[in-house]
């Protein structure tokens, strides 16, 4: 059985009573709080649907000490982070589906609508499956960092606990996506309706090749999002990993006698 620490500080509360008034001998946080049981988990974790992967989104990105405090570390929502991957993928891929030399949906141009219809969509989610396996990696190698993180601050994150905060954290996978959206419309905007001209050279390197606001704003814009929403996804989850770090797991009990 693992050890029943006190969630706050990590006081070892094996041998201490788990009644409604007993408070942790070190930091004075009720006992009671840091049983498994007083976790509900998240909005998803009760009860996955459109409508709690909406509010586990919002909590994560607004509201991440609420969100994090409440999580139950009975089991890794990979249905959410699942979700959270393909939609932030979609969203990152739908504004370049078919610009890029070499893409299909680009060469089917022209062809019959059945098929040019269909090739976009084949072309759409084969790149959103390869970007959904980018972020994942990226997610990956999150987990392992704030576990090693955690061992040098001497924190009791399991990896298990670290997948759990990282799953959450990644409602910030959205904002990588929506963030450039938003940039670039304010970008046509700023181009089209008030009549910004963005086509003047910025400079010119000495093989000749020009560079345009255009040219620099249309690749610029799209990356700042994209690490705005990595940005973010740190934040979130150093967050998840500090108010976690004494998280107990499901067979984690006080005494038996005071059970």
């Amino acid at each position: 059985m693992t050890t029943f620490l006190c969630e706050t500080c990590g006081y070892n509360l094996s041998g201490v009573h788990a009644e409604p008034a007993a408070l942790c001998p070190e930091c004075g946080q009720p006992v009671l709080d840091s049983l498994p049981a007083s976790h509900p988990g998240s909005p998803w974790q009760r009860h996955p649907g459109f409508a709690s992967w909406a509010r586990t989104g919002w909590y994560s990105i607004f509201s991440p000490t609420r969100l994090f405090r409440s999580l139950s570390t009975a089991k890794v929502p990979r249905a959410l982070l699942t979700l959270n991957l393909l939609v932030a993928a979609a969203l990152i891929v739908a504004p370049f589906t078919g610009l890029f030399i070499g893409d299909w949906a680009r060469s089917s141009r022209g062809q019959d609508p059945l098929i040019e219809n269909l090739t976009y969509l084949a072309s759409f989610l084969v790149q959103t499956l390869i970007v959904a396996a980018v972020l994942f990696a990226l997610t990956l190698f999150d987990v392992y960092g704030i576990t090693l993180y955690a061992r040098t601050k001497g924190w009791r994150l399991t990896s298990r606990t670290a997948w759990l905060v990282c799953a959450h954290a990644s409602a910030a996978w959205l904002v990588a996506g929506i963030v450039p959206l938003l940039l670039m419309a304010n970008y046509y905007v700023l181009g089209t309706l008030v009549k910004i001209d963005f086509t003047g050279e910025v400079t010119r390197t000495s093989r000749g090749v020009s560079w345009t606001w255009q040219a620099v704003l249309g690749v610029g814009l799209p990356i700042l999002g994209y690490l705005a929403g990595l940005f973010v996804f740190e934040l979130i989850a150093l967050k998840g990993a500090r108010v976690c770090k004494y998280a107990n797991p499901p067979d984690a009990r006080p005494t038996p006698d005071a059970a």
